[in-house]
């Protein structure tokens, strides 16, 4: 369970010159929050336990189990996201360069995020990536797949040693907004006809 009087005792320490390292944290049970200003070195989720990330800084994620993470913002450091057993991973926004791990059946969902990362997936572990604009291309022995996320940003995952897409990646097509908003037009006027 998070304590959390930590960010004042770190306030109140910094305020008398006294230095902090960014601690551990695991969570076994329940919900928690990651937000703006925590920060922490390593954190690990167990059982079902759900966690949401919306900011703060922290240096590596390890998700085991059944936990559930949704990653919507902050910074996880140069020791990435991993994923083991059975955890789900839902990633709507991350900063550059965010390394992704998947391991035994963990599921991770990429929605959205920056322009750059790498994703590592391995054993049962299934990766889906929601975009449009899908290039899978090959630089000596790694590969890289651009695209673009829904909202039209332009996004490039590294796939570190695979000369084609991963066969546990699964690409999924989302409508442009403008095919969207067409389609529905299409859809109100066929029922607007028959009434």
């Amino acid at each position: 369970m998070k304590v959390r009087y930590l960010p004042a005792i770190v306030i109140i320490l910094s305020l008398m010159g006294v230095s902090y390292a960014a601690m551990d944290w695991e969570i076994t049970d329940g919900s928690e929050i990651i937000q703006e200003g925590d920060e922490y070195s390593k954190v690990s989720i167990y059982n079902s336990a759900m966690v949401e990330m919306s900011g703060g800084v922290v240096s590596g994620i390890d998700a085991y189990n059944s936990s559930t993470l949704t990653l919507r913002g902050g910074s996880v450091g140069a020791r990435g996201l991993y994923t083991y057993n059975s955890s789900v991973v839902n990633i709507h926004g991350w900063t550059d360069g965010l390394k992704v791990v998947a391991n035994d059946s963990s599921t991770v969902n990429l929605f959205q995020g920056n322009t750059n990362g790498s994703v590592n997936p391995y054993g049962s572990s299934t990766v889906h990536i929601y975009g449009t604009d899908f290039d899978f291309s090959v630089n000596i022995s790694s590969g890289t797949l651009t695209g673009k996320w829904a909202d039209e940003t332009d996004f490039s995952l590294f796939f570190r040693g695979e000369t084609e897409l991963p066969s546990q990646v699964i690409l999924h097509q989302v409508p442009e907004p403008t095919t969207l908003i067409l389609l529905l037009s299409g859809i109100a006027a066929i029922h607007y006809k028959r009434m």
